[in-house]
């Protein structure tokens, strides 16, 4: 009898995992948040639960969720417990650290990580998350692992400029404009990608365009004017 209740419970966490991942193909994130959230309570456990949690939180904007402040001796960016991920020092004297709850994107996906989940998506995800949350360093550095994996996670051509775009986009974040723009570079030479979505043309000029902008924030008037002649040169036909 209760060899069959168990089987019987497994087979239902298993239904409610599917009919989360079904509710996110169809864009119905709180409704996916919600079977896959019974599914855990029902005993469905592992990696994929957790990476399928971490993409449901993205869509619905929950980042790094409901951020606090824990006190971490010895913690680093990125440490995992079962109550939180840490997030970034409040400052480098102490040890206290903003801290993401399990109810997060960033938490889900390292937890899947940490489980053994190998599918170079999640690692990918990862990156993207903490872009999307503007922790641009730590971004920057997963973007950088991602990259190191490339070719053995078999990225195609389309893929691999989305990764050199969002790797840049890190660095801009970090106000590294000569990664930013060699990133932005490859994103544009990788073959597919950006100009196989007919935007290679304008993708260089905007980004000469915006590094102009950050120089001219930094009153660096010689390297805006160059720029912005970078900029013309790719797309000479820009009024503004």
């Amino acid at each position: 009898h209760h060899l069959r209740a168990a089987i019987r419970a497994e087979e239902i966490a298993q239904d409610r995992f599917r009919l989360g991942q079904v509710y996110f193909e169809e864009g119905k994130y709180a409704l996916a948040l919600d079977q896959l959230k019974q599914a855990g309570r029902l005993g469905h456990a592992g990696g994929e639960l957790h990476y399928a949690l971490a993409k449901v939180y993205l869509k619905l904007g929950r980042v790094f969720g409901a951020e606090r402040v824990v006190d971490a001796p010895g913690g680093r960016v990125g440490t995992l417990t079962e109550d939180f991920l840490l997030v970034e020092r409040v400052d480098e004297a102490s040890d206290r650290f903003v801290a993401a709850p399990p109810e997060s994107a960033a938490y889900q996906v390292r937890r899947a990580l940490s489980l053994g989940v190998q599918d170079p998506e999640a690692q990918l995800l990862e990156a993207q998350i903490w872009l999307q949350g503007r922790r641009y360093a730590r971004a920057a550095a997963l973007y950088a692992e991602v990259e190191l994996r490339m070719n053995a996670a078999g990225w195609n051509a389309s893929q691999r400029s989305e990764i050199y775009a969002g790797f840049a986009d890190a660095l801009f974040g970090m106000d590294d404009m000569e990664g930013y723009l060699a990133r932005l570079k490859q994103a544009w030479q990788s073959e597919g990608g950006w100009s196989g979505r007919g935007e290679s043309e304008a993708m260089l000029a905007k980004g000469y365009r915006r590094a102009a902008l950050r120089y001219l924030q930094r009153g660096d008037l010689e390297n805006y004017i160059r720029h912005v002649e970078l900029a013309l040169a790719e797309a000479p036909r820009d009024v503004e």
